[in-house]
């Protein structure tokens, strides 16, 4: 049964062997410099080498990672190595500065890169209402034999976008005024292709009946998919072989 308090392991380092350390576990003193051990135990910092951390607690992994994440057995540079020497608790108190400052810039990054992916899809999303608005404005001429025998005749110009995987799909305006995304050409399954956000699949029109059309194409941009391609069906849809 360990006869010693409770205690955290801080870190294990590493120095230069004609800087080593003596090892503070009872009866030992002596010299240590790789995978040197720091644990915290009834408030008190020690110094111990592993085979003494391993008798004193029970095992390599008794007391299980590190707190400070230099488990490594990382080798101190000579600021640290005189923290170590002069004040144990200084040199981890260090140590959660520079894991503090590390999480800041990573934290940082990430909302950085959210504001830039942010930017990018909303730009893209202004393209696209940009081209459906010189598309309402332009002369379309609909063919009597359009693929969509229910799309509205007033609003005859499609939007035209494909997936990360290649798979196309195709936003056509119904005749009641409401929005389909439908995939071209249809295949089996292509009603839990999309995320439920979006709509309800419509087998009578064998594609999906959307909320919000300008947050779908948001939706699916952010997913990786085109911009979309914004015309008349026979310009913009690709041809089936």
């Amino acid at each position: 049964m360990n006869e010693y308090p409770p205690a955290r392991l801080h870190a294990i380092i590493a120095i230069d062997a004609a800087h080593a350390v003596r090892c503070q576990h009872t009866g030992c003193g002596h010299k240590v410099y790789a995978a040197v051990h720091i644990v915290q135990e009834a408030g008190k910092f020690l110094v111990l080498g592993s085979s003494c951390f391993a008798k004193r607690y029970g095992g390599a992994k008794a007391l299980g990672s590190s707190v400070h994440g230099t488990g490594d057995g990382r080798r101190l540079t000579d600021q640290e190595r005189a923290l170590l020497e002069a004040n144990t608790a200084a040199l981890i108190a260090y140590f959660e500065e520079q894991e503090l400052a590390r999480l800041g810039q990573q934290q940082q990054r990430l909302s950085e890169q959210k504001a830039i992916a942010k930017q990018d899809a909303q730009q893209r999303i202004t393209r696209y209402r940009q081209a459906i608005s010189l598309s309402a404005r332009a002369p379309v001429h609909r063919p009597t034999n359009s693929p969509w025998p229910w799309q509205s005749a007033k609003h005859t110009s499609i939007a035209v976008l494909v997936s990360p995987d290649s798979q196309v799909w195709v936003r056509v305006e119904h005749q009641n005024g409401t929005q389909k995304l439908l995939p071209w050409p249809a295949f089996t399954g292509w009603e839990n292709a999309l995320p439920v956000e979006i709509g309800d699949p419509d087998p009578e029109v064998q594609g999906y009946a959307v909320k919000n059309i300008i947050q779908t194409m948001r939706l699916l941009i952010s997913l990786g998919y085109s911009e979309p391609k914004v015309g008349g069906w026979r310009d913009v849809l690709p041809k089936q072989h």
